[in-house]
């Protein structure tokens, strides 16, 4: 089992960006130093999120060469916002940069600031942009110099490829790519084709463990070989997205609820430019804020308390066999306060909650878990917790 780190730290300003940039690769080489897996990045566009998300491969790109042991991630790479064509490009570089320690997650997006500001549709963004992109880099992927040209024409690209991309992947055919895994169709998707799954923590453990049985069943159905079976299960990933540590419970949760009200202020700065993005992307209402602060929000988003405490709120995602458990200690407006409290939280994950998980060992197939994926799960429309359209 590894532990993973991902960064969301938001800037208010530009006098911000430049010193958040330096913070996020500091954290990343401290985490590659002291044993994190890897360091993932997200990918949002115009919507006051962490610097680094506006292009998380140039930014791969340049912490790449710094990192010793980590791999690299996207969490998750929005394919609509992409040219196809392009995003294959990309990939593939990234891919030989790493020498294929990069794992591509990847989405749909949709926030009504993105829509808005590549001129696509809401409902094709959500939609069938994902659907199509994916299915022209795959061709692109496969494709040969002596195989005829890969044609294609959607309602936003069309083109004609003759040749193979260059560079080729590093890995074969392509580079380690990962779905998110929260609706029956994405998760149908991803176990399909062999990839690992991202979940996420919100909606808590019976959530998470439903999602994760439906996903390991379709996944044990594919037919695919032991080794693509194992990659899925050690990379098949958890993210926590608030994580706050500290030496006593109470003050966890005073710095928890600080950096929550930080939050909540931003998304307060920032809610006529949600209002005025739904309107115009015809979506009806902006970004509904969440009450951060309140307990029910704390109880379905973050993980605090001591060590001994944080140890026990991941120890029953662990016991189902998660291969990745990714985390993030900066997910909050990021100003200097924020930047020492990160700094002591991962201190005392490292030093005191991951030694706890060292011993377990990734489980190599579906059947190994703690959740009961039979062997034989019959026809996809016979398998209980997955449901076919």
């Amino acid at each position: 089992m590894r532990f993973s780190l991902i960064h969301f730290p938001r800037s208010t300003g530009p006098q911000e960006d430049r010193w958040i940039i330096d913070a996020m690769t500091e954290q990343s080489l401290w985490a590659d130093a002291h044993g994190f897996g890897a360091v993932f990045l997200p990918e949002h566009h115009f919507t006051g999120y962490s610097p680094l998300s506006s292009d998380p491969f140039q930014y791969a790109a340049y912490l790449a060469p710094q990192l010793r042991r980590a791999h690299l991630g996207m969490a998750v790479a929005v394919l609509p916002a992409h040219h196809p064509v392009r995003l294959v490009e990309q990939m593939n570089q990234l891919d030989q940069l790493t020498r294929g320690r990069v794992i591509f997650g990847i989405g749909s997006g949709g926030l009504a600031e993105e829509v808005i500001g590549f001129g696509v549709e809401v409902e094709d963004q959500t939609g069938g942009m994902l659907a199509e992109n994916l299915d022209i880099a795959l061709r692109l992927w496969a494709k040969r110099r002596e195989d005829p040209p890969v044609r294609f024409r959607t309602a936003y690209y069309k083109g004609v490829v003759l040749d193979r991309i260059v560079p080729a992947p590093y890995r074969q055919p392509h580079p380690l790519l990962a779905g998110v895994a929260m609706r029956e169709q994405s998760i149908v998707r991803t176990a399909r084709n062999g990839w690992p799954a991202f979940l996420v923590s919100f909606g808590g453990y019976d959530k998470v463990a439903g999602r994760l049985l439906a996903y390991r069943r379709e996944l044990a159905a594919a037919g695919h070989a032991p080794e693509v079976l194992a990659r899925c299960m050690d990379w098949t990933t958890l993210t926590l997205q608030i994580v706050q540590i500290s030496d006593t419970r109470e003050r966890a949760l005073a710095e928890l609820r600080a950096r929550l009200a930080k939050l909540e202020a931003h998304h307060d700065r920032r809610a006529d430019l949600h209002q005025r993005a739904a309107e115009i992307a015809g979506t009806g209402t902006g970004l509904r804020r969440p009450d951060y602060t309140s307990d029910e929000y704390i109880a379905q988003w973050c993980v605090y308390g001591t060590p001994d405490e944080v140890a026990e709120q991941i120890r029953p995602y662990a016991d189902l066999g998660i291969g990745t458990v990714m985390l993030s200690f900066n997910n909050a407006p990021y100003d200097q306060e924020e930047l020492a409290a990160t700094r002591r939280s991962m201190r005392l994950f490292v030093d005191e909650v991951m030694p706890r998980f060292a011993h377990l060992r990734t489980p190599a197939s579906p059947q190994e878990t703690a959740i009961d994926v039979p062997v034989d799960t019959g026809s996809p429309s016979d398998r209980p917790g997955v449901r076919l359209a």
